[in-house]
């Protein structure tokens, strides 16, 4: 079996420099730069032999994930209590799993990097509207939680993307309260998507210190 060594358990990505600042992370999602964001090329050395033993061992990475870590059976139809074919804040909890990614990109040491899987997908045209979709199909989404930082990659549209990104940003709220934590989100395009077949959202989360915290209800107040 794949061993916790196996998934990096023993190879902390703490121990390798950081390539970017909090800020710079931000500007990448922002400008949708997605192919900056990497992890540093030790850690992709490990990741990618990780990648050939799973592979090796459960066929793909898709079925080494769906086994071991989000431990869903695709053969089994959600049962979507929402009614929605697509993800919603409201999602089933046995519809969405937030992990920790086990291969981080090169983020901060404040900075975690996690991801939001869904059963049902986050792209769906009764919520992208029709204005945006290739948009979307080609740069993907991105968001901002806790922050008055507004995104600036968004085409002149910013009604069309607030409703294509409502949903998501209005659930990683709730899982990251905008007092405690900012977040820097994004969606990945199809072409980027490193475990395609399982719609994933990933989140870099910082919590807050105490007086940016105090002055956020301070503003609320």
């Amino acid at each position: 079996m794949i061993t916790k060594e196996a998934t990096g358990g023993h190879i902390n990505p703490d121990t390798f420099p950081r390539l970017w600042t909090w800020s710079e992370l931000k500007a990448f999602v922002d400008s949708g730069d997605l192919d900056s964001l990497k992890r540093h090329p030790l850690f992709e050395e490990a990741y990618l032999a990780w990648c050939e033993e799973a592979v090796q061992m459960y066929g793909s990475v898709v079925e080494y994930m769906l086994k071991c870590r989000l431990r869903w059976d695709l053969s089994v139809p959600p049962h979507i209590g929402t009614g929605k074919e697509y993800f919603t804040a409201g999602i089933s909890s046995d519809l969405v799993r937030i992990l920790p990614n086990d291969w981080p990109y090169s983020v901060p040491h404040d900075v975690s990097h996690f991801l939001v899987w869904s059963r049902l997908p986050f792209v769906h045209p009764d919520i992208i509207p029709e204005a945006i979709w290739d948009r979307v199909a080609q740069g993907g989404l991105s968001g901002f939680t806790g922050s008055e930082t507004t995104p600036k990659n968004i085409g002149g549209n910013n009604d069309l993307v607030r409703i294509a990104t409502s949903e998501i940003e209005n659930f990683i709220s709730a899982s990251w309260n905008p007092t405690e934590y900012e977040t820097a989100w994004f969606l990945n395009p199809p072409r980027l998507q490193s475990v395609p077949g399982l719609a994933h959202v990933h989140v870099f989360a910082r919590k807050k210190t105490e007086e940016e915290s105090n002055g956020c209800e301070a503003r609320r107040t």
